[in-house]
């Protein structure tokens, strides 16, 4: 059986921290898989020191491609070529921010209800990151989807395949159930916590006896 053909692509914007990383695991991963790969880096107007670790890896990395602009073009206007992924991407946007009735609803509000009894200012301060979080999801929302349709290269990008469709409906499905019935998920993990919880109780009380006079 031959090995497949795969090509990974990855976008990067002012990511120097990460994106060194991102491109040697992704290499790791694909010599795995195959010895028919490339991987291609587009560098979108970075301001940071990107395009310097791109061009270090590309010089060590002969499958590495990478694609400099000399100023960021951005995106914007999506949603007139791709309709479909639009809204799949505004379901797991809503689920990002915590929306109620979406699965990131659920994880925040107990983690927030949890640090509240622990300690209001770090709740407060948790509640704040959430908030610029919320805050940006929807500002780079907007800019993605919304707006003119100004790269030329995007005007012919197809909408979500019946493939895709087939893939991306689960978790879509999945983001909205778990938002309103998320017992499935809390009832396979309640041992696994209320043993983490425990031990941190009885490790407490083992300092607390050994720090007492």
């Amino acid at each position: 059986m031959s090995r497949p053909s795969i090509s990974v692509f990855f976008p990067c914007y002012n990511d120097s921290r990460t994106i060194g990383d991102l491109v040697v695991e992704a290499e790791r991963q694909l010599q795995a898989l195959t010895d028919d790969y490339e991987i291609i880096v587009v560098n979108d107007g970075s301001s940071d020191d990107s395009a310097e670790v791109l061009r270090g890896l590309a010089g060590r990395m002969p499958r590495l491609t990478v694609i400099t602009h000399e100023r960021n073009r951005g995106y914007g206007g999506l949603a007139d070529r791709m309709p479909k992924y639009a809204a799949a991407f505004m379901v797991f946007t809503m689920a990002n921010v915590g929306l109620p009735g979406t699965s990131g609803f659920i994880g925040e509000f107990l983690t927030l209800l949890a640090a509240f009894k622990a300690n209001t200012w770090v709740a407060i301060l948790a509640t704040t990151g959430i908030i610029l979080s919320a805050a940006y999801a929807l500002y780079l929302y907007r800019r993605i989807i919304f707006g003119a349709l100004q790269k030329a290269n995007l005007r012919g990008i197809l909408d979500l395949s019946p493939r895709e469709i087939a893939i991306m409906a689960p978790l879509v499905l999945l983001t909205i159930f778990y938002g309103f019935y998320p017992a499935p998920v809390l009832d396979v993990t309640a041992a696994s916590v209320k043993n983490l919880v425990q031990n941190y109780q009885a490790a407490q009380q083992t300092s607390a006896a050994s720090l007492a006079p």
